[in-house]
Parts: structure tokens; sequence; C-alpha cells
């Protein structure tokens, strides 16, 4: 796992009867879908040392309904980049709700 500079993956706790899940970073206000996955964990690229990076995963469950979207959770700081091989991970607090499908940008 990596949390370089321009690079950071994310590893989570599956959720039962996900078939894949939506990752997502924030953007310049909101939490942008960057890509759907069916592991759980995820490496993100062009990344900025310089800037906050926070992370958040939604997991997709049986007929395409979503669950509540993670809790964002920060990138590590500056001080964690040192050899580029820290590895970090979050409990996934995802639980399936029934809501209309979003649109993955």
């Amino acid at each position: 796992m990596l949390n370089c500079p321009d690079s950071a993956s994310i590893v989570w706790d599956p959720v039962q009867d996900a078939s894949s899940y939506i990752v997502h970073k924030l953007g310049d206000r909101y939490m942008d879908s960057v890509s759907v996955t069916a592991n759980t964990a995820f490496t993100f690229h062009g990344l900025s040392a310089i800037h906050d990076d926070w992370f958040a995963v939604t997991a997709i469950g049986p007929q395409g309904i979503l669950a509540e979207r993670s809790l964002a959770t920060q990138r590590p700081s500056n001080s964690w980049l040192v050899w580029c091989n820290t590895t970090w991970r979050w409990k996934n607090s995802s639980r399936p709700v029934q809501r209309p499908r979003l649109p993955i940008r």
C-alpha cells in the first residue's frame, strides 16, 4: 500500500452483501465519485503533497441499492510520507439504506 506525495491507497472492511464499492475523493466542495471497484482497496493517483485529501467509500448492494457513504477520512499528513509505503485503514460504517441510485461522475 502507498502513501506517497502523488498517490495513496485506502483499505476498508467488506460490507456484507456488497457487490462493489464507489470510491470518493473530496473535490472543490463535494465528495466526487472517482471509481467503482469490487475490491476492498483502491489507489488514488495524481495527488498533490501540498493538498489535503479526504476519501470515502459507498457500498453497492443487491439490485444496485447504495449504502450510506462512509465518513470521510483524511489522508495522513506529510509526516506519514516517509518511505512511501505507509498503510492506513479505517472502519467502514456503511449500512445499506434504500434510496435512489446516484449517478457516478
